[in-house]
Parts: structure tokens; sequence; C-alpha cells
């Protein structure tokens, strides 16, 4: 044991002694700049003067940053570094206009002349078509994704397929068309096409029954939504 502990310690100078007559001791280290929201030229003149050298300096948006100052920085600023290491920058090309609740407008139909005032409600189908809810009409048109106008149905009246006020409409799992006619306090259904299928609903504050609907859904299981303004649910 006692001659182990002797080696142990023979190498452990060894090694010491060897390190001071190769010159190579551990490198000094220092603290690492903050630069953001510096522009690039303060930043790499703060880099530099804290004995730190600039290295790789690219773009990329940042959700803060303005444009053309320091949005990242690599290592991260208070870090602790090897004085002489690389201090690597992101220089921001400002928030990016693609990312959420950013929108490019793309186009606008139809022509005024077929709506009569007051489209009340939109909608679309697994395929891209959209319904509109021509309320003040009486009508829904059905139009395809770039805008040409399908089919329209609807007439003022109380029978199958005329509206009081067609208010609001949705589009069911299987296709079908769903109006709210909050005048008449009703629901028809349609096909894609436009025929009448069924229909519910009446004006009261039973159980089916409505007082001024003001909109309706449809969920992934089939379900119907209606909400009835006038009788609070």
């Amino acid at each position: 044991m006692k001659k182990c502990l002797a080696r142990t310690a023979m190498l452990a100078v060894i090694c010491i002694i060897v390190a001071a007559l190769t010159g190579c001791p551990s490198p000094r280290r220092g603290v690492v700049p903050n630069v953001a929201g510096m522009t690039q030229g303060a930043a790499e003149t703060a880099i530099e003067a804290a004995g730190y050298m600039v290295g790789t300096v690219t773009e990329d948006y940042h959700p803060t940053s303005p444009v053309g100052t320091v949005g990242v920085q690599q290592p991260a600023a208070e870090t602790r570094a090897a004085l002489g290491s690389a201090v690597n920058l992101v220089i921001s090309k400002g928030p990016n206009k693609s990312a959420a609740n950013q929108f490019d407008f793309v186009r606008v139909w139809p022509k005024r002349q077929q709506f009569t005032r007051d489209p009340g409600s939109v909608t679309s189908d697994s395929m891209g078509n959209v319904y509109v809810a021509n309320a003040l009409g009486n009508k829904v048109l059905k139009y395809a994704p770039d805008g040409t106008l399908i089919t329209a149905w609807g007439s003022a009246g109380t029978g199958d397929g005329q509206f009081g006020w067609p208010r609001s409409l949705a589009v069911g799992l299987s296709g079908n068309v769903y109006v709210l006619d909050a005048d008449l306090c009703r629901v028809q259904v349609f096909d894609a096409n436009g025929n009448f299928l069924s229909k519910w609903g009446t004006q009261g504050a039973a159980a089916g029954e409505f007082d001024n609907p003001s909109g309706i859904d449809c969920d992934s299981l089939g379900n119907v939504y209606v909400s009835d303004a006038g009788n609070n649910r």
C-alpha cells in the first residue's frame, strides 16, 4: 500500500513539472459581455474589448430585436468562457411576417350584385367550398374556393327552403348545410346542393324551441349546437 501511494505521489509531481516546463497553463476565463440589442459593429467592438474574438455572424428572424441588431449570442451573456474564444452572433431580420397572426391578402369576391345587403354568416366545407348566408336577401350562396358561384337557394317566406332571416349557417360532418333562421326560430337542413332535407324548431322557451337564435355550429361527432339568445341558453 505504501509503495502504491508513493508511486501515485511521484506521478503527480512529474505531471506538474512537465506542465511547467512545456508552458501550457490552463486558459484564463472571463465573463462574456452582453451584446444583445447592439448593432453588429458595436457588438464586435465590445466582444474584442472584453478579450474575445468574433465568431460566425449570421442573420435570422427575431420576434423582438429590431432589424440589424444582435438577437442571439453564443455563448450567452454573463457566462464564463476562455478568453480568446469565439462569440457567435445572430443579427435580427425583424419578426417573421409569415408567423401566426400575420396574413397576406389573396383575393376578394364575389361581385357585389350577388348580395342583397348584410351577408351575415360564412362557413366552409371539407372541400374548401364557401357558404354565405345572405341574411336580407334570404338566400344561401355556395362558392368554389376560387370564388366562382356554384349555386344559390332560398327566398323570403315560411315554407321549406324559404327564410325569414338566415342569420347563421354551418356545415356538418356529412356535408349537410344547417341554416339558422332567426325570424322563424328554426333550423333547416340542406344537402350540399341546396336540396331541402329536414327542419326543426319553433318559437318558445321549451326544449327544442328558440327565441331570437343567433348562432349555429357542428362538432366532429355530428352534433349541432344552437345559441338561443332570447332564452339565454
